[in-house]
């Protein structure tokens, strides 16, 4: 007889669930489809499974608005979140507990068990806002208990709610959610309505997991910048460029990155130019080339002392000749002689007074021609 009743109750359940307009129910999921579609999937904290225990108060409305009073509500849900059509499908599990005063005699009670299944959609509304809704349909086991006529009557009935909600994420897999829940069933062949609003914790411990996977790789991504850099220092071209090379890998939106890639690049171009020139014995022009890397890679600090230590024994005829030119007028030409010895001696005392004095007069020059 238990079997019996058993799918006698389903059967109903189903009954029930189809007397509701359904349309209602599909124009309900293609707008939150739709809202899903326009949002870009970002990251999802709520993924898996997400568990929710809620509370807060619920309201009566139908028939027995007139002889129940409002109650309050508890509340524990399971979500499992399927990214399913364009936006995030999750299915659900969970128990409700409801508890009522009889308007009658504040001794009398109904007290009510739910047990709920159910589907829906969520959302990205902001990185940390998501937007819920959804069709749950319900076993509700009723105990209504009156003082006054010592009744303890004992029910299980079919009921089928409509919910949306709101989650935010706070951090370490925990989160904050605000649900709303309107739920209709019968009891003695008459409509009992509810609506009932409830606040509380969620857990996922996919997010949480994911957050110190997150931090795990930010300081890893942190550890291969600083030993780039350091690597930079200490002019170990190849190392630092392979452990920037693979930061960019990982992330090449790391913040600082792009500068430095560019360095490489530029750093490289230097070093195959200068080479070309050495191999075409063109030592001078080689010097600026050598300058533009030798601060990064060894190599090129060698060939820089090299090429100037072999081209410092000009230096004197080329002093000797730019003052010539100087006291001759003849500024540009004493102006490439004093860039040239500038090139091969940076700190040659005559070159760094004469070289701006020569540019001076070049330029007074220049301008009384017009031009």
């Amino acid at each position: 007889m238990k079997i019996i009743s058993y799918f006698v109750t389903i059967k109903k359940c189903m009954i029930y669930t189809m007397k509701f307009k359904i349309q209602y129910i599909f124009i309900l999921v293609i707008a939150i489809n739709i809202l899903s579609y326009k949002i870009s999937y970002s990251e999802n904290n709520y993924s898996g499974f997400t568990y929710i225990i809620s509370a807060g108060p619920s309201y009566i409305d139908g028939f027995y608005k007139d002889y129940i009073d409002h109650g309050i509500s508890g509340r524990f849900n399971t979500y499992y979140n399927v990214p399913l059509f364009a936006g995030n499908t999750y299915f659900k599990g969970g128990l409700s507990y409801s508890a009522y005063d009889l308007k009658s005699s504040s001794s009398s009670d109904m007290k009510q068990i739910d047990f709920i299944g159910g589907a829906g959609l969520f959302f990205t509304l902001f990185p940390y806002l998501d937007l819920l809704a959804g069709v749950d349909v319900h076993g509700i086991y009723s105990n209504l208990n009156t003082s006054n006529t010592q009744r303890d009557e004992k029910t299980f009935k079919p009921g089928l709610s409509f919910n949306t909600g709101a989650m935010t994420y706070l951090g370490r897999g925990l989160g904050l959610c605000i649900l709303a829940d309107y739920r209709r069933t019968r009891i003695s062949e008459e409509k009992l309505s509810t609506l009932t609003f409830t606040a509380g914790l969620t857990y996922n411990y996919n997010a949480y997991i994911n957050e110190q996977e997150q931090s795990s790789r930010a300081e890893k991504k942190l550890t291969m910048f600083n030993q780039g850099l350091a690597e930079f220092k200490k002019k170990n071209f190849n190392d630092a460029k392979s452990l920037l090379h693979e930061l960019y890998r990982i992330d090449k939106n790391y913040p600082g990155l792009d500068y430095y890639m560019k360095r490489i690049e530029e750093i490289e171009q230097s070093h195959a130019s200068a080479d070309a020139l050495i191999e075409q014995q063109n030592y001078l022009k080689a010097i600026p080339q050598l300058e533009g890397c030798s601060a990064y890679i060894k190599d090129c600090e060698l060939k820089l002392l090299n090429q100037r230590k072999t081209l410092k024994v000009n230096v004197p005829a080329w002093e000797s000749e730019g003052i010539k030119l100087y006291d001759a007028k003849n500024y540009k030409g004493c102006i490439e002689l004093m860039e040239r010895i500038l090139l091969v001696d940076p700190e040659n005392q005559n070159a760094n007074i004469y070289l701006p004095r020569a540019i001076k007069r070049q330029k007074a020059i220049e301008s009384l021609q017009g031009r």
